[in-house]
Order: structure tokens, then sequence, then C-alpha cells
């Protein structure tokens, strides 16, 4: 005897969709029921002309109900339902045949694909699929489920796993109006009185406001329904992932660790939930741990199919991850290693900074100098450990007590407003490894502007690794920015970069930080005068205030002499340099250039003088002798790492332009090109340059080994802003042809050309529309 199966659907004004869901499994159905609950469209019309019995029924803010009717009228052995916004996969309606003649089961899992505007895949499993049985009824009134009185009258084990593929497209914001949805759920979910509002409401409530952008008030909902929720209920998996995705979202990965161990030994073949660890240490700058639970997820057998499992999480799968992780995880075969973070008030940076080292670090402590602000609790949600203490009144019995604290062999010091890229972590481990030094030097890399340009940086060492037993090293720490004013036999040098990222900082922290510094050398440097009005210049140096640090550096010079004679005259020769006060720059350096013969930064800030007074041939000496020089010694000078080099180059082409030599000016901008970063500083100057050569630009470009996506990219973006539009939309087809090619291009110049240009020609177009056109202000603007 043939089994027979009945379509189950309830719709409202799905005209545009249910056509397509109907056509994908008329086929391979028997019967078709579709409960009409109030539409002013055609969706009834269509229906019938794909076979179905309609039913019409009033909207009472029940899913439940409206798909119990369907159920009570299907006539046949199973039932299948969808929703209007799906369709079944091609290959799925012979399996569905065969496994209702065949499958031992009461219902089946299928797998639910949800298609996004975006073209990615979130795949769910549901039970689509089951017999026809009165008992087997929907249950809520929102995210209706048929699985509870499947597993109360037969058990969890009467449901299988089947091959069977929904595609939906309900989360295609291009095809469905979300927001409309979530005013109606939120509509029903309104309806429930205080006695309703169990486990499965507070789920639904969460996932809505998570559809609202609310993660805050979601998360409380999950929380909520958590409390309420037995783990064996058939949402009771679904409902642990939300809440961990949301706690992520939230960047609170301690916490979601710490539910996610929870419920490993509840759900012991949940794969996924170890997934979701392996991404919270991922987004801690674990990689080592990411890499561990990545496997462990490898190696375990596919989930049952009452678990809600996906295979992409964020947007990424399993294998990408570990791709990933692969090249950024440390072996531990080194000592124990203490970083320890000082800040106050740095809720922007420390989850960075703590980020940046905990690939390394046995522990992390957060030296919080009396924050008032999330530092704290943000620092905790990224594993460090946090000791408070007050700012400025106490820091070097904090710095003593945190570091007595450590148990690390070694220690290395930060400040919040800096990262450890992952570039320096094998030197910082081989360094500690080796041992051969009770203490280091390292690099200190300052960004001065917001970019990252390798002209706006200095660098200065910054005794910040020791072991924890070198006794000689505890009382440099506080003052440690300058090493070389003290002696440590045991001192090393290490080639170590930390980065400093201040000036990333909103102009609101900065300007904190400029007023905390100022208030603490005027209230704790009375004592020595002349060091006081120094450090006054320098914090007004770096506030850009150079006039005010000018007049500080004057009357040191009045008062007597700076102990660091090299780190003042170079502060105060740039500040000079800022004011345009060329002629003394020129008085005051070359008695400092005698003594510090090797600070190529001196050397060239004295070019830069001689070069605008007009003096190019002296100008053109000194920077010659910059790059015979290279970088000044960064153990002994504060100094930009691009003095001897890009920022030489490119000061001997502007002389030689200047003098009409402009085959000469190009080949030394295309030497500061080729430098890491250098094209950027350089490309302007280049087009200008070579628009006066025959050669076409992109054959110069290959000529020189710089022709790559980027470097086209920032082509077209010189020639936008020269106007220049032609020659700009020529040299961005060139780019893009060119990322094409490369296996991982840079495209964000690329794609910040094509706004400048798609801008320019709106404008272009508005200049022949009529005044009066209510498209022309859009365009214009």
């Amino acid at each position: 005897m043939k089994t027979t199966l009945s379509l189950c659907m309830i719709a409202k004004n799905e005209s545009d969709k249910i056509a397509r869901c109907l056509a994908s499994i008329k086929d391979f159905v028997d019967e078709i029921i579709v409960v009409d609950t109030g539409s002013t469209d055609s969706t009834r019309e269509i229906a019938r002309q794909y076979g179905a019995r309609v039913f019409e029924s009033r909207w009472e803010n029940d899913f439940s109900k409206a798909r119990n009717i369907s159920l009570e009228n299907a006539s046949s052995d199973w039932i299948l339902f969808l929703d209007c916004d799906e369709e079944i996969s091609p290959e799925s309606g012979p399996i569905i045949k065969k496994m209702i003649e065949e499958g031992p089961y009461e219902a089946y899992f299928v797998e639910v694909v949800n298609n996004t505007e975006v073209s990615t895949q979130l795949i769910v499993t549901s039970i689509r699929l089951f017999k026809n049985r009165p008992v087997y009824r929907f249950e809520g009134r929102i995210h209706e489920q048929i699985v509870y009185s499947i597993i109360r009258n037969y058990g969890r084990d009467s449901i299988g796993a089947s091959k069977i593929s929904i595609i939906h497209h309900g989360y295609n914001t291009l095809d469905v109006n979300i927001e409309a949805k979530i005013q109606r759920n939120m509509k029903i979910l309104s309806s429930y009185s205080e006695e309703e509002k169990d486990g499965f409401y507070y789920y639904n409530l969460g996932t809505e406001y998570v559809r609202l952008g609310e993660r805050q008030k979601a998360l409380a909902c999950y929380l909520q329904a958590a409390e309420s929720t037995n783990p064996g209920q058939g949402f009771g998996p679904i409902l642990v992932k939300k809440i961990i995705t949301t706690l992520m979202e939230l960047q609170r990965f301690k916490e979601a660790i710490r539910q996610l161990r929870y419920y490993q030994s509840l759900y012991t073949d949940f794969k996924d939930l170890f997934f979701l660890e392996a991404i919270c240490h991922l987004n801690s700058g674990r990689y080592s741990q990411a890499m561990r639970y990545l496997q462990i997820y490898n190696e375990m057998l596919p989930s049952p199919g009452w678990y809600p499992t996906e295979t992409r999480y964020f947007g990424v799968s399993c294998e990408e991850l570990m791709e990933k992780v692969k090249t950024v995880a440390i072996e531990r075969d080194y000592p124990n290693l203490t970083v320890c973070i000082i800040g106050q008030n740095e809720e922007d940076h420390i989850a960075r900074c703590i980020k940046s080292v905990n690939e390394i670090a046995q522990e992390v402590l957060f030296m919080d100098m009396g924050s008032t602000d999330s530092s704290a609790a943000v620092a905790e949600e990224y594993g460090a450990e946090v000791y408070p203490g007050h700012w400025p009144e106490c820091p070097l019995d904090l710095y003593q007590n945190t570091i007595e604290a450590a148990s690390g062999e070694w220690i290395l010091i930060m400040k919040a407003d800096e990262v450890a890229a992952n570039e320096a972590h094998a030197p910082i481990t081989q360094t500690i490894k080796e041992g051969i030094h009770e203490g280091y030097v390292i690099k200190i890399n300052t960004y001065l502007e917001r970019n990252f340009s390798p002209v706006n940086t200095q660098v200065k060492g910054s005794y910040r690794l020791f072991r924890k037993n070198n006794k000689d090293g505890i009382k440099h720490i506080f003052n440690n920015d300058c090493p070389f004013r003290f002696a440590i036999d045991s001192l090393g040098l290490a080639d170590i970069v930390l980065h400093h990222m201040h000036y990333h900082s909103k102009e609101e922290y900065i300007s904190q930080k400029i007023d905390k510094k100022l208030h603490f050398i005027r209230e704790n440097m009375e004592s020595d005068s002349l060091e006081q009005l120094y450090a006054l210049g320098v914090v007004h140096f770096y506030a850009h205030d150079y006039s005010l640090a000018a007049r500080y550096f004057e009357v040191c010079l009045e008062k007597g002499s700076i102990e660091n004679e090299a780190e003042f005259f170079y502060y105060y020769a740039l500040a000079l340099t800022n004011l345009t006060r060329y002629r003394k720059v020129i008085d005051i350096l070359p008695q400092i250039i005698k003594r510090f013969p090797d600070y190529t930064d001196i050397i060239y800030l004295q070019a830069i003088a001689k070069s605008m007074l007009g003096n190019t041939t002296e100008a053109e000496e000194l920077l010659q002798q910059c790059i015979q020089s290279g970088e000044a010694p960064w153990n002994k000078y504060i100094c930009n790492p691009a003095t001897g080099t890009l920022k030489a180059f490119c000061s001997l082409a502007t002389i030689y332009a200047g003098r009409g030599n402009l085959g000469a000016a190009l080949q030394f901008f295309v030497r500061a090109a080729v430098i890491a970063g250098g094209f950027e500083e350089t490309v302007d100057s280049i087009v200008v340059l070579h628009d006066k050569l025959p050669l076409s630009m992109e054959k110069f470009l290959e000529n020189n080994s710089i022709l790559n996506a980027q470097n086209l990219g920032m082509v077209a973006q010189t020639y936008a802003k020269m106007k220049r539009y032609k020659e700009s939309f020529h040299y961005l087809n060139l780019a893009c042809e060119q990322a094409a090619k490369e296996e991982t291009p840079e495209l964000s110049v690329i794609y910040g050309v094509s706004e400048v240009l798609l801008s320019a020609f709106s404008r272009e177009a508005a200049k022949n529309l009529p005044d009066d056109a209510a498209i022309r202000s859009l365009l214009i603007n």
C-alpha cells in the first residue's frame, strides 16, 4: 500500500513567494493544505492553481494555532511542513519519498539552508517531516515547535537524521521586510501574560532583540530563559548557542568560555560548542588554544541531528580558521612570561593590548591606575588579572606589588595603548629562551599621526623586558623611557618592537592623557625645576603645541644644561622646524652634530633648515651624509627610522626637481617608493614628474618593480585628486585587472578611488539637469 504525504503550510500575503515553494514540491506530495490567515493579495488563488486545499482562518497572533489547523485537515500518512519563503532543493524530493516509505523513525531532521543577501549560508537542522498522528501538535505562539510532542510521546530516539535540504530565503533582506517581521513578532510576544512567560518566551524575545541590534537586552533574555529551561528541552541547545554567540558579539569572551565549559559537560556530543570556544580563543589572541579546540572539533563524530549544527561561524569555517592559526601559533618551549600592563581609563585600548600578547604570555596582569570606565571589566574578559591602584599617588608601589604577584620567570612591561604585533612574538620568546642578559632594552615605535606612514613614526629604546629576580631592574621601570640614562651591567638590546598607538586614539582620550601628564609633572617634579621644564616642553611637543614647547626648551637653555643633551636638542630643533624658525635651527645644531655625529635625525633637521633658506648645496651634502649614516642607533637616541632612507631620498628629490633635474629627482623618489610604505608618500610627486616624461606610468612602475594593484590604485587616487578623471579611471581599471592576478590584493585604495570617481561622475551628470530637478541635489551631495 502506498505511503502518502501531505504538505502543510500557513500563508498571508505571500503571492510573490508561494509559487516558488509549491513548484519545488508539488510532484512529491499527495495533497497540499494551505491555511490562509487573511491574505488581501492573490495568495489563495495561486495556491489553488497548484491543487492546494485552502482553508481560511482568522489570525490570532498564534503560529501554533494556524499550524495545527493545517495538521487537522491533513489526510496523508506523513506530513511535511514548509514556509512560503522556502523551497525544497531539487535533489530532496526523491529522498523524501524514500524516507516515508522505508525509514524507521517517527520524524526526521532536515537541513535548512538560510541564504542571505551577501551570498553566505547559515545551515541549521529542523524537524519538518513527521508521521501524521493526532498527538503531534505544534506548541508556542511564535517560533512554534513540533519536537516537544514527538519526544513526549515517542522519545528523542524516535527522531532520525536525513539528507533532505530546504532552502530558506527569509533572511535575505533584499527579498524580505525584516522590520515588518520583527514588529509582528514583538506584537505576538507582547500579548503573553506573566504566567505564560516561560523559558521559550524569553528565548524568542531575546531573538527579536538580536534582530533589533540590542544585544545587551537579548543576552538578559537568553540568560533568563536558561534559568527556567531544562537542558533536555528541544530548544535547549539552540538557546545555549544564542547565549554564547551573543556574549562573543559583546566581546565577553571570558564569560563565553565559562558558559561553554559548563555546557560542554552537559552536551558532550555537541561539537559546535568546541568550535565556538576555538573562536573565543582566537578573538582573544590565544592562537595555540584556538588550534587545540579546532583539533578537538575535527576529531569528534558528527553531532546528533537534534543539535543545531553549523559549519561556519561569524563567516569562517573550521578549515579556514585552522589555516589562520597555524601561521601565528607559538610553540611553548620558553620560560614562563608575565605581561604587566599599565593604564587608566583605557577601555578603547586595553582589549587590543591584551590580545596582542595572550599567545605568548603565561599570564597577563593589568595594573589599573584607578580607572573610572570599563577598563577593568574589558581586561578581565580578555583574560587579564586586574590589580587596582591609584595614579599618580603610588605608581611605584603598584609596579612593585604587581611584579611581585607575577608568577612568570620573565616580565614584559607594556602601556595599555601599546601592542605587540604577531611579528614580535617569536623575537620575544626567543630572547627569553636564550636568556643571555638579565634584562633588555627593546624598541617602542610611536605613530605620531593617525596614518601608519613611516615618515610619521618615532623609535626609541625602553627597558621593558627582564627576569623577575633582576633586583636592579625594578627601580628603573617607572621612568624607563630613556634607558641610556642609567647603566646596568646585565642589560642587553633586543630587536623587539612594541607599537605605541596613542595618536590613533580619540581626541578626548589624547586630551585627557595630556592633562594627566601635565598634572603629574607639576605635582611631582618640583624638586628639579630644569627637568620639570623640559618634561613640560616634551608634553606640549607631542600635543603639537610647538610654540609653547619651544618656549619651555628656551627657558631650559637659559637655566642650565639638560642631562640628555641629544634628546633635548632633537625635540627643540624639531619644534623650531615645525614653527619654520629655520635660522634658529641652523644656529643651534652645528655643535650638537659634532658631539653626536651618528644622530642622523639631527643632521636631517639641519639639512631641511638649510634647504628652506635656499642653501641647497649644503643641504644636499647633509642629506647624502644621512643616507651614508643610515638610521640613528635606537638604543641611544629617539629617531625616525625613515630619516636615513625614505625622508632623505624625498628631500634630495625635491632639491633636484627644484633645480630642473627631473631625471635625478624621479630616481630618488623611486628609491623612496620601494621602501615599505614609501610609495604612498611619493606617489603624488612621481605622478607630477612622470607627466613630463614619455614612458607610460604602468611601464614605469613595472620597470622599477613596484607594479601592483595597490600602487596602481594610489596612482588613480592621485589623478582623481587632480580632477583628471579620465586618467584616474584608466589606472583604476588597471588596478582591478592587476588585483585579479594577485593572490591577496589590497583593495581598500581601489574601493576608495571608486567612491571618489562615482561622486565626481554624479556631480558632472547633475550639471546637465535642470536646477529644479529633484535628483539634482541628491547627485551633487
